[in-house]
């Protein structure tokens, strides 16, 4: 958040910190151009049955390379990028 302050981004990007419910989260995904999922090495549990959401909006998807994401992701379907790289999430 400090970083987006920084860049003078702030008024550009919202941190939407913890779980929603499902309904909630449609009304992020209308708003969102892009779904990013910047978890190290494995996801919230709750975090599963929210995934194919954003893919059905046709909305953007970048991750790091836990296993669901790896799976979801194959054939093109988003991209993955290198755990804790934000260079690789900037090119994305």
């Amino acid at each position: 958040m400090r970083l987006a302050d920084a860049l003078g981004v702030s008024a550009n990007v919202l941190f939407v910190i913890g779980t929603s419910r499902a309904t909630e989260l449609g009304t992020w995904l209308k708003a969102a151009d892009i779904f990013v999922t910047p978890y190290p090495t494995s996801r919230p549990d709750s975090f599963l049955e929210r995934w194919p959401m954003p893919m059905s909006a046709g909305k953007a998807v970048v991750s790091t390379p836990y296993p669901y994401a790896v799976e979801m992701l194959e054939a093109g379907r988003g991209r993955l990028v290198a755990s804790g790289s934000s260079k690789d999430f900037a090119k994305s």
